[in-house]
């Protein structure tokens, strides 16, 4: 498979909201589905600042992405997740050790120095080989990849209004109007 191949093969689903700098896209888009087993946001993040470019996914639950939305759009993030909004998941792999994703959205205004960051949002993906639990949660155990992008607050507020506008109506037209 080519380099341009792995980037450009997301899900043709719509997008909703995308914040791309010098290092890496991160991309917001539609998963939503009336089965909730079904129903994802799918995030899409690709570092650039590594070779080979990489290219990772994670699938949020809307209610918790409307949280998050809500949380940095009324700038409570950080005291609503004072350490960092951590996701585990994972899936089996029809061979070798299961596959293990964690997203990890952090909010984190001053640098070690002191100064203020122009930059103090943070959302990596870590994918690896993973253990399942006794409860069927998958432990990471060995991470392989890592991608991340680093945001300012108004381009934060701006990606985070679109993905809250976009599945509010969403809602409203294909599970309220029944």
């Amino acid at each position: 498979m080519t380099e341009f191949a792995r980037v450009t093969e997301f899900p043709q689903h719509h997008q909703i909201a995308k914040l791309a700098t010098n290092k890496a896209i991160l991309d917001f888009t539609d998963g939503l589905s009336k089965d909730q087993k079904r129903n994802k946001i799918v995030i899409n993040l690709v570092d650039y600042s590594k070779t080979p470019h990489v290219v990772l996914k994670h699938f949020i639950n809307p209610d918790m992405a409307k949280v998050l939305a809500l949380e940095v759009l009324q700038g409570t993030f950080s005291r609503t997740f004072p350490r960092a909004y951590t996701e585990y998941k994972g899936n089996p792999k029809p061979e070798g050790p299961p596959e293990a994703r964690v997203l990890s959205i952090k909010f984190e205004a001053t640098a070690n120095d002191g100064t203020e960051k122009k930059y103090p949002y943070s959302i990596q993906i870590d994918r690896g080989d993973g253990e399942v639990l006794h409860t069927g949660a998958v432990k990471m155990i060995a991470k392989k990849e890592s991608a991340m992008i680093s945001a300012s607050i108004p381009d934060m507020k701006r990606i985070m209004v679109q993905l809250l506008d976009y599945i509010r109506a969403w809602e409203s037209n294909n599970l309220f109007a029944e």
